[in-house]
């Protein structure tokens, strides 16, 4: 017999290497016991008394079954990461405000930091949970796309703490404005100041995602779908020093209601007089010159302002340069003479930190002051940590003025349904990067887009080769030595799209007349939109994007097959042009059912009801086959006892009309040579490609009697 090979992953032997024995065997038992159910025999009970120098050996776990391998690498990759120093610092912050003091005594006396992970993964799981949130929360709150970060601006800070936070208010709310169907589940900790932040307080927020399913294996072969809700949560950090509410969350729109309810709550803050402004911060403006401009600020004379401090990434968060020079230096010199191999990374995304030193002198006050403005990627910034309010005031004035601040906000139901045939071609287009010039001509402004989240600049520009002063060949972003005629750096800028957030954007527009919204994403080119009230109950309603392509259609024709059991709706598509049905759904352009004329623009129900009935009946009384025109390029065909076949180009129409006509007159055969005329295909069957050739070939389309002829297969 061949022997078995089985593969101890790294994060395991570090498990084994340097855990006790008996810690050890009691992480592999409960690892194991998660895979097999409570009732599994401890495999290593043995070993839970041995001595504290004493390790398990590789062999003692090599003979395990693979699948319990794989699933014990997965959970010591956790163990081992918050046994590492950030890892290590976020349990010591977490765990001693959430346990006993007999729980922190047996977590203190572990002997290393990766025991004490270990031990808490064991004994304190859902402690180790929090604490895994909050590492995971520090390690993201730099990074822009699922952080969002909101500045209070009152006279006074308004302190809160874990005890403070009112879990069943702030939980009924959140139920409420997120529409989650069911009650989050909350956690407040307090979190003491450290070196790099103050004090502050966290509330995770945890809650079913979108519904999902797995097919389950049966023991007679058979199989059933299993339906659960994976888990997802929000983290909110409160730093009441800085009158700052960080959000960390998959959703911008949800990131905006988390933290709206928690100043409501918690805080007592009013929202409709005092809004929550997120802003976020833009070095870009400093890719080519660190040289700023003296602003006119009203009752203050700016009098300098120069940068004193810089950094750069070097191609990761993990490797940076910094130089800090004196006011009187000119840091582009002094960058380019002593650091020109790390000034080679200075584009939009390559410059994380800077410091600007700013003189000025108030009107009817002699004294010039001074004031250091540190921004530090696209949320960090010292300027709400300042005391005085009128300081605050002046480098949020400041930093506007030099473009490096923008406020971000939602897009209001007014602004989206304006929007909306413009937002819908950007959906239906399917592209995650284009260039400013590309949104333009789809009629969208770059700016509103980056003030809603639903796109962002993208890190990384494409480059191109330039001479430098000195005539060296060097690279450089492309944006910033455009020099055509009527065109700036802004229309080559590219730019990455929030396909989630558009998506979510576009559902609470569309859903906003319907009985119920229920956002799913399903897929790339689908979203489940919500329910239409019928005579019979309802109908489902999906938003579509990409029925042009065939492939497209297909992929989308299989997902709503698969979800059947929710009976037969709406597809609203995001083109123009569109099949009339796809599988037994009725599939419509938006422009024709979207009602902007109304007090509240949204989808007319009426036209929905209308198009949903008119289309039904048309299946239900076909009683020959024809094909059914949506357009020039898109419609289905149809035939008694036959699902609605989705076609996507005027040969598919044209070649199904032959059919259709020749099969309705008696005479059902037609030859190859009459149903590829006009087309640059050799034979019918290369007229379609890929699974549609074989769908259309196995149950519509089969080869006459005679030679060369076709006919439809009843």
């Amino acid at each position: 017999m061949a022997r078995r090979y089985t593969v101890i992953g790294t994060n395991t032997r570090e498990i084994l290497e340097d855990i006790p024995a008996g810690l050890a065997a009691r992480f592999l038992d409960k690892v194991i016991q998660g895979v097999q159910g409570d009732d599994a025999t401890s495999a290593f009970s043995d070993a839970t008394d041995a001595a504290p120098d004493a390790r398990l050996a590789l062999g003692q776990v090599s003979s395990l079954d693979p699948e319990i391998l794989s699933e014990i690498e997965a959970q010591s990759l956790r163990v081992t990461e918050m046994g590492d120093v950030m890892g290590a610092q976020s349990l010591k912050t977490v765990v001693p405000e959430a346990v006993s003091d007999e729980e922190w005594q047996k977590f203190d006396e572990q002997p290393d930091d990766i025991s004490k992970s270990c031990w808490a993964f064991i004994e304190l799981p859902f402690t180790f949970q929090n604490a895994e949130s909050f590492h995971h929360a520090r390690k993201d709150r730099e990074r822009g796309r699922i952080h969002s970060a909101f500045g209070l601006d009152l006279n006074e800070s308004i302190p809160a703490s874990a005890a403070s936070v009112d879990v069943p208010a702030l939980t009924d709310k959140l139920n409420r404005v997120l529409g989650l169907g069911k009650a989050p589940k909350l956690s407040a900790i307090d979190l003491p100041e450290t070196e790099k932040y103050p004090s502050s307080v966290m509330v995770i927020v945890r809650h079913g995602a979108d519904l999902s399913s797995v097919y389950e294996h049966r023991d007679d072969g058979s199989r059933r779908p299993y339906y659960f809700r994976p888990q997802d949560e929000i983290i909110l950090i409160y730093t009441a020093r800085d009158q700052l509410i960080e959000v960390l969350g998959r959703s911008f729109g949800q990131r905006h209601d988390v933290s709206n309810a928690f100043a409501e709550v918690v805080l007592g803050h009013n929202i409709s007089e005092k809004p929550l402004t997120e802003k976020v911060y833009d070095l870009g403006r400093f890719v080519t010159s660190f040289e700023l401009e003296i602003p006119d600020i009203e009752g203050v004379e700016v009098q300098s302002a120069v940068v004193t401090e810089c950094e750069l990434l070097l191609g990761s968060y993990g490797r940076r340069a910094s130089l800090k020079v004196t006011r009187q230096d000119d840091i582009d010199l002094t960058l380019n003479k002593y650091l020109a191999g790390a000034a080679r990374f200075r584009g939009a995304t390559g410059i994380h930190r800077v410091v600007i030193s700013v003189e000025y002198r108030r009107e009817d006050v002699r004294r010039t002051r001074s004031m250091n403005i540190t921004v530090r990627g696209t949320n960090g910034s010292n300027v709400q940590s300042h005391k005085d309010r009128a300081t605050r005031e002046l480098g949020a004035r400041l930093l506007e003025a030099w473009g490096v601040t923008r406020k971000l906000r939602p897009l209001e139901q007014e602004e989206i349904a304006d929007m909306l045939p413009s937002l819908m071609r950007l959906f239906d287009l399917g592209e995650t990067v284009l260039t400013g010039l590309r949104l333009a001509e789809l009629g969208l402004s770059v700016d509103t887009l980056l003030d809603a989240r639903l796109v962002s600049q993208k890190k990384r520009q494409s480059l191109t080769l330039v001479e430098d002063d000195n005539d060296n060949v060097v690279e450089t972003e492309t944006f910033s030595v455009t020099t055509s005629s009527g065109y700036s750096a802004r229309d080559y800028t590219e730019f990455n799209v929030a396909w989630g957030w558009l998506c979510e954007t576009l559902v609470n527009s569309l859903a906003s007349n319907l009985a119920t919204k229920t956002f799913h994403q399903i897929s790339e080119d689908l979203v489940r939109v919500g329910d239409l009230a019928t005579v019979d109950g309802s109908a489902p309603v999906y938003l579509a994007r990409g029925l042009f392509e065939a492939k497209t259609i297909f992929s989308v024709e299989e997902e709503l097959r698969s979800r059947e059991t929710a009976g037969a709706g709406v597809v609203v598509c995001a083109g123009s042009e569109a099949p009339r049905f796809i599988a037994n759904n009725v599939a419509v352009p938006v422009d024709e059912i979207w009602n902007a004329d109304a007090e509240s623009p949204g989808l007319s129900i009426e036209k929905l009801l209308d198009r949903l009935t008119s289309e039904r009946r048309l299946i239900a009384q076909t009683t020959m086959a024809q094909v059914v025109r949506s357009g020039n390029h898109s419609g289905s065909f149809l035939m008694p006892r036959k699902a609605p076949l989705p076609l996507s180009s005027a040969i598919q129409l044209a070649f199904f009309e032959k059919l259709a006509r020749a099969y309705n007159a008696g005479a059902p055969e037609v030859h190859s040579s009459v149903l590829i005329e006009g087309t640059s295909s050799r034979t019918p069957r290369e007229i379609f490609t890929g699974k549609m050739r074989e769908r259309i070939f196995d149950a519509y389309v089969e080869k006459g009697i005679d030679r060369g002829m076709w006919r439809l297969k009843e």
